[in-house]
This record gives structure tokens, sequence and C-alpha cells, in this order.
């Protein structure tokens, strides 16, 4: 897998979509241990992949809340940063909350509980899993040989 591929896998999602921050999606979720998937499913259902998505405290493609996060709303407009501070809040709520809790606590804090938000991720990252199969399947993200 490599950020071109996720790329069109996103775009099968939101077309015309501009992948800013791709790059980062792969080594964040290795670091973090997390499907690259789930972040562009949280990063969809959070923003629409829109890097200068903005509500109240929560900034970026992957709405981070600034109050659980050190980076500041600014920092967190460019996708890079929105998505490894994304993924380590994943992390973070998969290692306290478990692993079935951990989506609901990314978008409730504390409270975890988001039963349609949750579902909805979840039914995401399924379709780009399924994306990504059938893309390298069809082996349509491979430059052309000439």
């Amino acid at each position: 897998m490599n950020s071109l591929l996720l790329c069109l896998t996103l775009q099968g999602i939101i077309p015309n979509s501009t992948c800013d921050g791709m790059e980062a999606v792969l080594p964040a979720a290795r670091l973090h241990r997390l499907d690259p998937h789930l972040i562009l499913a949280v990063a969809i259902h959070e923003s629409r992949w829109t890097p200068t998505a903005r509500n109240g405290s929560h900034c970026g493609l992957m709405q981070t809340g600034t109050k659980f996060v050190p980076e500041t709303c600014q920092e967190l407009m460019k996708p890079e940063t929105a998505i490894w501070a994304g993924a380590r809040a994943l992390r973070y709520w998969i290692d306290h909350k478990g692993k079935n809790r951990a989506i609901a606590c990314y978008r409730k804090g504390n409270k975890c509980f988001a039963p349609a938000y949750e579902k909805a991720v979840l039914a995401t990252v399924k379709v780009l899993q399924e994306r990504s199969e059938h893309l390298i399947r069809m082996k349509v993200w491979l430059p052309k040989q000439s």
C-alpha cells in the first residue's frame, strides 16, 4: 500500500479530493498501530477531508479537539499535523477504552457514546478496504508501462 493507492481510495468516496496530507497517513498508521483506512474514515466523517474545517475548538482534517492535543488549531489546519494528532488520539482511546469504544470516544471524549457515528465510521472503513483491494486487483494505481 502507498499514498497514491490511499488517495485513489479516498477519491472513490470524495471525488476531486485534494488528498492533502495523504503522505502522513501510512507512517502515522504504522507508528500508532492503526489501520490506515480507519484514519481515512474518521477524516471523512469529521471533515469530508477538508483541511481547513473548524467546529469550535475542533480543527483540521481529523477535527481533533485542541483541549485533547498540544497542537493549536492553526497547526491542526496543516493536513499532516492533523493526521498525526488524530492518529495519536485514536491510539490513546484504543489503549484506554478498548478498540470497540475508541471511535465513539474519539467523537465524544470520555462520554464514549456515539453508536451511530461508530457504526458509520466502521462501515466506511469496510468500504475503503474493499475499494483498496479492488484497486490493487485492477492495478489501476500503478504507473502505466511504456
